[in-house]
């Protein structure tokens, strides 16, 4: 297995928002456009910043529910 990638300088609270923001416009902006393996490995990169955001999680299981029609 690959070794996993030494963690860049930690981010500051502020950026990892602004980073997760434009991870869920992206994420909503290829959900939108029907691309649901996009949305959803943006909504999985915002969540790994993120754990506890409830609002990834919930956009994740839709884009994962169309993905499955």
């Amino acid at each position: 297995a690959p070794a996993p990638k030494p963690a860049g300088p930690q981010m500051s609270d502020e950026e990892r928002k602004a980073k997760v923001g434009d991870l869920i416009k992206a994420g909503r902006a290829a959900y939108n456009e029907g691309d649901y393996k996009s949305a959803i490995s943006r909504y999985n990169q915002a969540l790994s910043m993120e754990p506890a955001n409830a609002l990834v999680k919930k956009l994740l299981d839709q884009a994962k529910a169309k993905a499955a029609e």
